[in-house]
């Protein structure tokens, strides 16, 4: 016998080119309509936002709600540049709270 190809594998898996495209959903993008309330704990201090602002206002944006420690912009899935819904960590629960309660994010639900 020859030599086999094993550049392939018999079944469609990650990496294949099988056409398919690899999409990550984060979990605060999901609908869950079901899962009950819960509030955050006091040491929550990430706050998912959708929209956020855009780069050029985002300082101005995050001074008048409070200390921002870290943004985390999730990757628009069309271009995979950074989109316009994300996380962010602020440095204090209050701040965090300032937040949520201006309607302009809600808890994560991946900090918990």
């Amino acid at each position: 016998g020859g030599a086999r190809d094993r550049s392939r594998s018999p079944r469609a898996g990650p990496g294949d080119d099988d056409g398919g495209e690899l999409v990550t959903i984060h979990v605060d993008e999901l609908l869950m309509p079901k899962r009950p309330a819960v509030g955050p704990t006091r040491s929550d201090r990430e706050v998912f936002v959708n929209p956020l602002p855009d780069k050029e206002h985002e300082q101005e944006w995050f001074e008048a709600i409070g200390q921002v420690q870290e943004v985390f912009r999730l990757p628009d899935p069309l271009t995979g540049q950074e989109g316009d819904k994300g996380y962010v960590l602020f440095a204090s629960h209050a701040d965090a709270m300032q937040c949520v309660e201006t309607g302009a994010g809600e808890w994560s639900e991946s900090e918990r």
